[in-house]
């Protein structure tokens, strides 16, 4: 928050995102001109904190959601179905910047997406299954690509 502009008015968000599962939504009257979020790297995650950007963002304005820039196909797997998600409910995706930002001291693509149109209801591809953590999918496996890179940025200093 110490980066906030000074002359734009700022609202934050603060909502068990997991009260989805249960059809419950943040209590927000407003609409927003845009949203950030750097959700859980997982298929409910990503879904999940984006659709509560897109459902309160107004058409036209614009979300900017990170994502995982890694060489695995757990990364790219999540990355497409999220893209996928995003056109099912409204959006466009405007541009997709690799290396933008830094998650847990690993690059992320920085998804930029304008919301075209409402819709009736949230179109989450497939059932939610309460799999919002990594940990819940991967397993064991979930941090090793995070731990492998850290070690090998570390050595390379």
């Amino acid at each position: 928050m110490e980066n906030k502009a000074q002359t734009s008015t700022y609202s934050s968000v603060e909502f068990d995102v997991q009260g989805l599962y249960d059809g419950i939504w943040p209590n927000l009257s407003i609409s927003f001109d845009y949203f950030v979020t750097s959700p859980p790297y997982t298929y409910e995650g990503l879904k999940m904190f984006t659709a509560i950007g897109i459902r309160f963002l107004r058409i036209g304005g614009y979300g900017f959601i990170a994502t995982p820039l890694d060489d695995d196909p757990k990364a790219y797997d999540v990355t497409i179905e999220l893209m996928k998600f995003i056109l099912e409910n409204g959006c466009i995706i405007e541009e997709v910047v690799p290396g933008l930002t830094f998650e847990e001291g690993l690059p992320a693509y920085q998804v930029i997406i304008k919301k075209l149109k409402d819709v009736d209801e949230i179109n989450w591809l497939n059932q939610l299954n309460g799999q919002l953590y990594e940990y819940q999918i991967f397993g064991d496996d979930s941090y090793n690509h995070q731990v492998e890179a850290n070690t090998y940025k570390k050595d390379e200093k």
